[in-house]
């Protein structure tokens, strides 16, 4: 997880995620896994990463993960629960052709790329809208280098076992303050996904960022962390 900071509301966000619509070529380092495994990574990381009030930002798959780790940890569990939560742009219970998108990709991932550009250019393709710097920098992010260029630091077994399951009877147990991102433009949400989300969370806020795709947070940096900051001087003391 990334440490980030509020400097308004003094707290420290853990991050994770993943995008769930991904071209074949490229994709960053984050894996779908399944979110009864993911969470248990994040309890077992939370105890020695958070020492003060937090908020955890989590990006498609990775909300799935957190939301996992929010209700299904003890109530007897030393480690601290967050205190917001913000989910960003995917359905609680995800459709059966984002999954198959997912088992069909197994041989993309484990391709070998000859040079970065190379593994750029599927996500020209898909984000138009993302700057060359700023994709640049989260597509090696996600690469390794390897005899003969360049190739995913995913494992592709996690493509092809990638099963996320239905998080819908589980969202009334996320008591700490929420807020839903989603973009205008993202094929990754749908008006039902966003529906269930507002009616499971208690303590929730929607939001959507107008033009933003699935990849909002590199397409609309600055327009999301003023929702969050937002969000969190709302909701925290």
């Amino acid at each position: 997880p990334k440490k980030l900071r509020s400097k308004n509301a003094g707290l420290r966000s853990m991050a994770r995620g993943t995008p769930s619509k991904q071209p074949r070529t490229a994709m960053m380092k984050r894996r779908p896994g399944k979110p009864r495994r993911e969470w248990r990574t994040t309890t077992a990381s939370s105890d020695s990463l958070v020492r003060s009030q937090y908020a955890i930002l989590a990006h498609s798959a990775g909300a799935l993960a957190a939301a996992r780790f929010i209700t299904n940890t003890r109530t007897s569990s030393p480690i601290e629960m967050p205190a917001a939560f913000v989910w960003v742009d995917l359905d609680p219970l995800v459709p059966r052709w984002q999954v198959d998108y997912f088992h069909q990709g197994v041989a993309s991932v484990a391709r070998i790329f000859p040079t970065i550009d190379d593994a750029l250019r599927g996500f020209r393709r898909i984000y138009p809208n993302i700057p060359d710097d700023r994709l640049r920098s989260f597509v090696i992010e996600g690469l390794r280098q390897v005899d003969g260029g360049w190739r995913m630091k995913l494992d592709p077994a996690t493509y092809e076992t990638w099963e996320p399951g239905d998080l819908r009877p589980v969202l009334p147990r996320v008591a700490c303050p929420t807020l839903v991102l989603r973009g205008s433009e993202s094929i990754v949400t749908s008006a039902e996904g966003v529906a269930a989300l507002s009616d499971g969370l208690p303590n929730r806020e929607v939001r959507e960022i107008r033009g933003g795709s699935h990849m909002l947070l590199l397409e609309h940096p600055e327009e999301v962390s003023q929702a969050i900051r937002e969000f969190i001087r709302a909701h925290l003391p």
